[in-house]
């Protein structure tokens, strides 16, 4: 029979601070306090080798977070809607939240006084009405593409412009 730690620490073969580790661990299947029976080593052996790590120093493997057993799983995903539940509870609560309704409301009035400012843009330029309204049709024609009901129009388009050209006089020799 061994009696106490320090006999169950030379019968194995290991230090009594191992042992202590061992008997603490969550894991060890025999009893926490003495008496422990001789045929009860090779049996205490096998489970340290088979359970702990190589190095009695080292620290033993932990589970992977996916390793996790269904009911684990299951109290975790409670436990994050809960955390997220209250967070929003929180967030209302110091008035961060918004109606989504509101939200779309603002967007769309900014949208449509950008809009409006682009197109009375060609009434502060200083040029007549006929090219005001030239430049009104394209600025009308970019919005348009902008917003998705047009393909980008040809002279946008930067891939499809032709470079300008310059037609250059031709200087008269002896005038």
């Amino acid at each position: 029979m061994i009696s106490s730690r320090r006999q169950l620490a030379v019968a194995i073969g290991r230090d009594e601070k191992s042992i202590r580790k061992w008997l603490a661990d969550d894991r060890w299947p025999f009893s926490r306090t003495g008496p422990w029976d001789q045929s009860l080593l090779p049996k205490i052996l096998a489970w340290a080798t088979s359970t702990l790590a190589p190095n009695p120093a080292a620290e033993a493997p932990t589970p992977h977070s996916t390793e996790l057993t269904p009911e684990r799983q299951l109290k975790v995903a409670i436990g994050f809607e809960k955390l997220q539940a209250l967070k929003s509870a929180n967030e209302a609560r110091r008035g961060e939240v918004h109606s989504v309704a509101e939200c779309h409301r603002q967007q769309l009035r900014r949208i449509t006084e950008t809009r409006d400012r682009f197109i009375l843009l060609p009434d502060t330029l200083p040029c007549d009405n006929d090219l005001k309204e030239i430049i009104r049709a394209r600025i009308i024609e970019l919005l348009r593409w902008l917003a998705g009901d047009l393909p980008i129009p040809a002279w946008a388009n930067p891939e499809l412009r032709k470079p300008a050209t310059v037609k250059r006089r031709r200087r008269r020799k002896g005038k």
